[in-house]
């Protein structure tokens, strides 16, 4: 196994550094899967940080106690938005992974999505496809034992038309450069966004640079009554506010100062319509 902790060879090149932080809320009856699949990669995360939302159960125990874990950051309950930006706050990594406490990563997730993004430094952003199960009632398929390494960038075009169709982009499938995450501020996941969040990061993430996807299913994400995707009309209820942040953003709003071309502007606002639509 490879890792962001092993030092490198004399006169290699450094290889970029990962880390993964996992918002956690009363997560023990899931968490200790997910940290398995953590535990199961070829290319192991330079730091896997776990922030313990104010939890009323095992879930700081069971993070303390997996060895998968490098830091277990406790909090007052606020939010998994919060969660993660503490998380974020306290990362070091070139390429920071949102991994949430009940979704599963195949083996080769971290190889892929690293080597995705070395091949592309114009991307600032990645994304790779999953598939689903239905909790309790289900199992998860069993992870592939041969993926294929497919993957192609997106423009801003490409980007609004692909989370229109199939299953959306979802933090869990997703991994961004330091450098990027960095434009929407020191703690970058608006807290008061309750579901949304991705309508909203993704496609300002999406404008300001490409963004490359891994065509091939390499994740598994768990659908259950406790998800925040649960509730398809309240889903749609909750995104409705992301989108006006989208926008307010995009025209250089929300304290964060962006600043993009009117094309960019006029291509979000056709972005913002559609998923209000």
């Amino acid at each position: 196994m490879t890792s962001d902790a092993q030092g490198e060879r004399a006169g290699a090149e450094a290889p970029t550094s990962t880390s993964v932080v996992i918002a956690a809320y009363n997560s023990e009856h899931c968490l200790g899967a997910t940290l398995d699949s953590l535990s199961a990669q070829t290319r192991r995360p330079g730091e896997v940080i776990v922030v313990d939302d104010g939890s009323e159960d095992g879930t700081a125990a069971l993070a303390h106690a997996h060895p998968a874990v490098d830091r277990v950051i406790p909090q007052e309950n606020a939010g998994y938005c919060a969660a993660r930006n503490t998380g974020i706050e306290a990362a070091r990594g070139d390429l920071l992974f949102i991994l949430d406490s009940d979704d599963l990563w195949h083996p080769v997730y971290v190889e892929r999505m690293v080597a995705m993004m070395d091949a592309h430094p114009e991307a600032g952003t990645g994304f790779a496809r999953y598939t689903t199960w239905a909790h309790p009632e289900e199992e998860p398929d069993p992870f592939e034992p041969t993926i294929e390494s497919t993957h192609r960038p997106l423009d801003f075009g490409g980007f609004a038309t692909t989370m229109m169709q199939g299953l959306p982009y979802l933090p869990s499938f997703h991994v961004v450069r330091r450098e990027v995450l960095g434009r929407l501020g020191r703690r970058p996941y608006r807290e008061d966004q309750v579901q949304g969040e991705a309508a909203y990061m993704f496609a300002l993430f999406a404008a300001i640079a490409p963004c490359v996807e891994h065509r091939e299913s390499i994740g598994r994400y768990r659908m259950h009554a406790n998800a925040v995707t649960g509730d398809e009309m309240d889903a749609a209820r909750r995104v409705e506010p992301c989108i006006d942040d989208l926008r307010e953003a995009a025209g250089g709003g929300l304290g964060l100062g962006l600043r993009f071309d009117p094309a960019a502007i006029a291509a979000i606002d056709r972005h913002s319509a559609d998923r209000k639509s």
